[in-house]
């Protein structure tokens, strides 16, 4: 997952803004995560220096290599199980947070399913216009000579 902004202070207070599983922000300070939780687009804190449970940076590594294979599996056509493999060899998480992050097996069934929510629904008839981005290869050269559908 890529940080949105990223800043520091003299209290060494290291800033960070991620995106949830939802898309909704989420505010990162010193290994915490904080909920955006107000109107007026104002992180609430309640004003404590101390919390009553340790930071876990485990899960913010978790949390962060989950968004990136999210990203990949959106953005590609690369099967789930290879984005998982790939992400998982190159990755650079503690030992900890690898052996929590969730199988192939436990992920697979909701980023398949972002991933159909994302791609255009199948055609009901065989009458149909094929949108431009489709008619295009990827140097933007004409692929699609002549389309029947467009002389009806």
């Amino acid at each position: 997952m890529a940080s949105v902004n990223t800043a520091s202070n003299s209290n060494n207070e290291k800033l960070d803004f991620i995106t949830s599983s939802k898309g909704q922000p989420l505010l990162v300070m010193n290994n915490y995560i904080f909920v955006h939780t107000d109107i007026n687009n104002n992180y609430l804190c309640g004003g404590k220096n101390e919390y009553e449970h340790a930071a876990n940076p485990e899960l913010l590594e978790i949390h962060q290599t989950r968004q990136q294979i999210k990203r990949q599996v959106m953005n590609e056509l690369t099967p789930i199980g290879a984005v998982y493999d790939e992400k998982m060899s190159k990755t650079s998480m503690s030992s900890t947070a690898i052996a929590i992050f969730p199988t192939v097996r436990e992920i697979y069934q909701g980023f398949a399913k972002t991933r159909r929510k994302a791609m255009p629904p199948a055609p009901q008839s065989c009458i149909f216009d094929i949108p431009e981005q489709y008619t295009l290869t990827i140097d933007n050269k004409r692929f699609l000579l002549f389309d029947e559908a467009r002389v009806r």
